[in-house]
């Protein structure tokens, strides 16, 4: 075998050796890439899931605040016209015919005046028909009691109605205390009838 023959074969066996090294790399180059290729998608598919929860979780809450704020407006909306219910009914007593709310005034003094001397004290718009209030009371009173009732020259800033003072006393009759009063028992009623519930 000659130097030329040598050479050959350790070129031939370096080559062989070279190919089997450079397969063996490509092998594992491509099991990287494959195993790399797997993460991405794992970890891609992981991202994707983590985002779509979140998503629904921000939907659902968005859904829940509005169904709490519509819930909160209609319920506002509720109270503003129950409101508006009582207000009316006040208004409605004020706008009575003098007569019919002079009756409705004396009805309710006689039946709140207590023993002795009380004070009768209205709204400004009610002064004009405090004495006759007065008179027409005490006249009632006369026969069932012994109350006494006399109007005062103060005013208070209510709507209609009176605040009767006595000795260590006072009771709002003013007609947003009256109708207060009756709105504890009725406004279910009043609800139900405006809203059907």
């Amino acid at each position: 075998m000659g130097v030329e023959n040598l050479v050959e074969k350790i070129l031939r066996d370096a080559k062989s050796e070279a190919d089997a090294i450079l397969s063996e790399a490509r092998s594992q180059a491509q099991a990287i890439v494959l195993e790399a290729e797997e993460e991405g998608k794992t970890c891609y598919e992981e991202i994707v899931a983590e985002a779509k929860r979140k998503a629904e979780e921000e939907k659902k809450r968005r859904i829940t605040l509005a169904s709490l704020e519509s819930r909160n407006a209609i319920l506002m909306e509720k109270a503003t016209l129950t409101d508006e219910v009582f207000s009316r009914a006040v208004e409605n007593i004020i706008a009575l015919p003098k007569d019919k709310y002079l009756e409705l005034l004396v009805k309710t003094l006689v039946s709140c005046a207590p023993e002795g001397d009380s004070e009768v004290i209205l709204c400004e718009r009610d002064k004009e028909i405090g004495n006759e209030l007065v008179e027409r009371a005490n006249t009632e009173l006369s026969s069932t009691s012994k109350a006494k009732v006399r109007l005062s020259e103060e005013t208070r800033p209510i709507l209609g109605g009176f605040i009767l003072r006595g000795p260590g006393v006072e009771i709002n009759n003013s007609l947003e205390a009256q109708v207060n009063q009756v709105r504890e028992k009725v406004e279910p009623l009043v609800i139900e009838k405006l809203f059907g519930e």
